[in-house]
């Protein structure tokens, strides 16, 4: 059989990213930078704890204590301050200029970006005001889906 020569779609493509789509950023349109974190387990609930209360990302969370806070930053002696982290990594996004400053910071202090991570959770997390940022679209209520009748399958029938 020969293809269709005069073929015109009609379905619109599927897939891709939706406008406004995802959770809401307090540093929106900034190419992101990544930097991999471990934090301690107290510091791991502490970070959960500022997530709950705030609403914000761990990655705004974090962006936000750099920004204030890690140009102050210092550390009394050498080597890990915070032993037993957590063996999990995680990839903490923020912007290219507030990433600088912790790159800034590290090479200043000498210390790992989890011990900094860490020491601004720690040290500043709990008296920090956060930004608030704007509520989306209120999510909407659960969708109930229809389901398939209950009863014999057709094979049983008899």
């Amino acid at each position: 059989m020969a293809p269709c020569e005069n073929l015109k779609l009609t379905m619109t493509p599927r897939g891709g990213v939706r406008a406004n789509a995802g959770r809401k950023s307090a540093f929106p349109g900034v190419a992101p930078k990544v930097f991999g974190m471990m934090f301690t387990p107290l510091a791991s609930t502490q970070l959960d704890a500022l997530q709950h209360r705030t609403g914000l990302s761990r990655n705004n969370l974090l962006a936000h204590l750099v920004e204030a806070h890690a140009d102050q930053l210092t550390f009394d002696g050498d080597g890990v301050v915070y032993p037993g982290k957590l063996p999990a990594v995680l990839a903490i996004r923020m912007p290219t200029p507030i990433g600088a400053r912790l790159e800034a910071a590290r090479e200043r202090t000498g210390k790992s970006f989890s011990d900094l991570g860490e020491a601004l959770v720690r040290r500043y997390g709990d008296s920090e005001i956060f930004p608030s940022i704007p509520a989306g679209r209120p999510r909407p209520a659960s969708v109930k889906r229809r389901r398939r009748a209950r009863g014999r399958s057709r094979r049983h029938k008899g």
